[in-house]
């Protein structure tokens, strides 16, 4: 079995100590250089996330196929079906920015904008069949942003994906989690 000693005895006999101090060092600076950092390092620079929502995404985002959409605001968002109907809205409290084209918003709801869930879709609008939200924050992820589109999808899960405090949305809505989250994307929404 190796072991440190077993490495101190090659350096001890083979090595003078200022080359093997040198190598150590090189093999060293090479793995921190080589090895990806948070925030999209590989020691060469990159993207870096500064939690603030990107200001291409403020504005109103349709569907062109569908009569739903987004409306963004430095402080806001909400998502509506049209002609009044708003499906949920609130106020975003964190973003995460996986790079300059995708990342996560998380939102408190307001309280006059939640979404209500059924227990069954043979039961949708029977108010004795409603599920209660697990919690007030979402997550709210897009993708694919360009000058007059982008990707977007609510995180969805059974029974709900809220979360009930600001701190378990920051953990529960990541990249590293989306998959579990997102398996359908809406748009691309077009720029209104």
């Amino acid at each position: 079995m190796f072991s440190l000693n077993s490495l101190r005895r090659v350096f001890s006999r083979h090595i003078p100590a200022r080359a093997a101090f040198a190598a150590l060092l090189c093999l060293t600076v090479f793995l921190f250089l080589a090895c990806p950092m948070e925030g999209g390092g590989g020691g060469g620079g990159g993207f870096v996330d500064n939690h603030k929502l990107n200001a291409s995404l403020i504005g109103t985002w349709k569907d062109p196929e569908y009569l739903d959409r987004f409306i963004i605001t430095s402080t806001k968002l909400t998502r509506d079906w049209g002609e009044g109907f708003i499906e949920y809205a609130g106020t975003i409290k964190y973003v995460s920015n996986f790079s300059n084209t995708a990342g996560v918003i998380i939102i408190e709801y307001d309280a006059d904008h939640k979404p209500t869930y059924y227990d069954s879709f043979d039961n949708y609008g029977d108010p004795e069949h409603i599920v209660p939200l697990k919690g007030n924050f979402i997550g709210i992820y897009y993708k694919e942003l360009q000058s007059g589109s982008v990707e977007m999808s609510v995180a969805y899960g059974d029974g709900g994906a809220e979360e009930n405090t600001l701190q378990k949305a920051q953990a529960a809505f990541t990249q590293g989690k989306s998959g579990d989250y997102v398996s359908w994307w809406g748009g691309p929404y077009t720029k209104q």
